[in-house]
């Protein structure tokens, strides 16, 4: 009774000390809302937004006024006023030009977070997918180690009748051992992907896991168009990509704000106005009237005026930032296209051959590996033989749990190239 007690008390203790971390299953449509909301990065993107609506704020606003005060003393102060005034600089057409170039920091900031969630999304679907093939893959392996089991049981039985000889019985034996072997492999990768999902979901209270138990053909929970169907044509993507994709975009932005931001400095060669006027007096002692005089005053200035300094190296810094940001553009361009290219290639071929295994493959394995069975149990084939069907069988199986998660993940990078979650949403 007390080492039951014991026992009990260390669980406890031990649960208490770890603590249990719940497990949630979640579905692919889910699991991107749910990192939409609660990534940090993404978070920090739209706080760059907010940030860029106070810069413009701040780039037009108008310069605080200055008090002025004027007292003469001793004989200085006989026949002259004192004043008592404001004095308010006005910069020419200043504020409206920074403020025109602060406001591309808005849509620039908008996009760059719209960008951000598009990366966001093919990464939270490709982890989801990889999860879910390193589910089924275990489960493949699982499955054959058990009926490699029970044909060794089987073998073992028919070597003590003496009707099969004992080389069936070791060749039995070291297949099963490998696959326990590849059993515990595919485990501690669904482990390692199971880690990955999570750390795209980026929760520390939950661990999330996929809600189906296996990567299948259930292709509208997964968000996916089923590889039959046929497609948009590749140059209608590409002319959608060169003026929809959020990256395109901020680069465009980027180029008319650093011309936003000459046209800021070229108007620094406009003086500044500053305009002056108060309240002068003079008392009875300083007075040429004996008695109190009092009236206002008015003046202006001009400040700034660019004669010794003319902002010649800001100018020049400023061109070479348009042509910086310009050449930045062009070389997206050509990534983007080379990308996209890439995408769609890749999309072509995993579809392709996924509908070969569809059409071609899986039917056919699934009869070589009942027919193996039923010949080795009739003894119609050998161990050796038996063994080789069943090889062929499980990477056939394999192969098509790669192409199909190769395929679902190529939809998710064509629409990751293209900014867009649906592909209906180009027709």
């Amino acid at each position: 009774m007390k080492k039951i007690l014991a026992i009990f008390i260390c669980l406890l203790i031990t649960q208490v000390c770890f603590g249990i971390e719940e497990v949630k299953k979640i579905s692919l449509s889910s699991a991107i809302e749910l990192a939409l909301k609660e990534n940090p990065q993404n978070k920090m993107a739209k706080l760059d937004t907010e940030i860029a609506k106070r810069e413009v704020k701040e780039a037009s606003h108008l310069q605080n006024p200055a008090i002025q005060f004027f007292q003469n003393l001793g004989r200085a102060g006989a026949g002259n006023p004192q004043q008592l005034g404001l004095a308010y600089e006005l910069e020419l057409f200043k504020p409206l030009k920074r403020k025109k170039a602060a406001k591309y920091k808005i849509s620039i900031s908008e996009n760059n977070q719209k960008n951000y969630e598009n990366e966001l999304i093919y990464r939270v679907k490709t982890a989801y997918f990889d999860l879910l093939e390193s589910k089924t893959n275990l489960g493949i392996i699982k499955q054959q180690r058990d009926v490699l089991k029970d044909i060794l049981d089987n073998a073992i039985k028919e070597e003590q009748k003496g009707s099969i000889p004992k080389t069936d019985v070791v060749l039995a034996k070291i297949e099963h051992n490998r696959f326990q072997m590849f059993y515990n492999q595919a485990q501690a990768d669904l482990i390692s992907k199971r880690n990955k999902f999570n750390a795209v979901m980026n929760s520390s209270e939950l661990e999330f896991d996929t809600l189906q138990d296996k990567l299948d053909e259930n292709y509208s929970a997964l968000l996916t168009i089923k590889p039959t169907n046929n497609i948009i044509d590749f140059e209608k993507i590409k002319q959608y990509v060169y003026t929809h994709r959020y990256d395109i975009i901020s680069a465009k932005q980027e180029v008319e704000q650093k011309k936003a931001e000459l046209s800021v400095i070229k108007s620094q060669l406009a003086p500044n106005l500053e305009l002056i006027g108060g309240w002068s007096y003079q008392t009875q002692a300083t007075s040429e009237s004996d008695k109190f005089e009092n009236g206002a005053y008015l003046g202006a200035n001009l400040t700034n005026i660019p004669v010794i300094y003319q902002y010649k190296p800001e100018i020049e810094k400023a061109k070479y930032e348009i042509e910086k940001a310009e050449l930045k553009y062009q070389d997206l361009i050509i990534d983007v296209t080379r990308n996209l290219s890439d995408a769609w290639e890749n999309y072509c071929v995993t579809r392709d051959n996924l509908n070969f295994y569809d059409k071609e493959l899986r039917s056919n394995s699934q009869e070589l590996v009942e027919a193996s069975i039923k010949s080795l149990k009739q003894k119609k084939i050998d161990m050796t033989y038996f063994l080789l069907m069943r090889k062929t069988y499980i990477e056939l199986v394999l192969g098509y749990s790669d192409a199909l998660n190769n395929y679902y993940r190529a939809y998710a990078e064509l629409l990751k190239e293209i900014n867009i979650q649906d592909i209906n949403e180009l027709l």
